[in-house]
C-alpha cells in the first residue's frame, strides 16, 4: 500500500469517528494522473444519493498529460465509490446524525488499484484547534532537549 495523496487539512479541521476504505470508479486516464500525483483532495466530501449510491464531490483530478481524447475534461466531476450494500447502510446512517460528515481522508494504491479511505468525522471546534497545537509543540520541545541532552 502506497499514499498517493492525504487531506491534511480534513485531519486537522475533523476528529475522525469511523473510516471506511472504498473503491472509486475513474478512466483509464484519470487512473494514470492519479498515480502520478495529479489529485486533490481539499476540500472534498462525500455523500449518499437518494439510489443509494454513493458520490465523493470536489476531488480534483488533473488532465493526463498524455491523453490524445480532444473531448472536454471537468477535474473536479463527482464520482462514484465502490461500496457494499452493508457499508453505503452504515454511511447512510452515520450521515443522517446531526453534526457528522463524511470527509475523504486520503487516497492510496493497494495491489495496483486506486483505493480512498473515507472518515466519518466530527468538525473540530477552534478551541480544540489550538489545544492540539499546543501539545504538539510540548512534545516537540521534549523531543527537541532529550535530542540535545542526550544526543541521540
Amino acid at each position: 500500500m502506497s499514499v498517493i495523496t492525504e487531506n491534511r487539512k480534513a485531519l486537522h479541521d475533523y476528529e475522525i469517528k469511523q473510516t471506511f476504505e472504498a473503491g472509486i470508479k475513474l478512466t483509464g486516464s484519470e487512473v494514470k494522473s492519479v498515480k502520478n500525483g495529479g489529485a486533490n483532495l481539499k476540500g472534498s466530501y462525500v455523500m449518499v444519493t437518494e439510489k443509494n449510491v454513493p458520490i465523493v464531490i470536489g476531488m480534483h483530478i488533473s488532465r493526463y498529460a498524455k491523453d490524445s481524447s480532444l473531448t472536454e475534461y471537468n477535474p473536479t466531476n463527482s464520482r462514484t465509490l465502490l461500496l457494499n450494500k452493508k457499508e453505503i447502510d452504515k454511511l447512510r446512517g452515520s450521515l443522517t446524525q446531526k453534526g457528522l460528515t463524511a470527509v475523504p481522508i486520503r487516497l492510496k494504491n493497494v495491489r495496483n488499484l486506486v483505493k480512498l479511505d473515507i472518515g466519518i468525522s466530527v468538525s473540530n471546534k477552534k478551541f480544540d484547534k489550538r489545544e492540539n497545537e499546543k501539545k504538539k509543540d510540548v512534545t516537540r520541545e521534549i523531543d527537541r532537549t532529550l535530542k540535545t541532552k542526550y544526543n541521540f
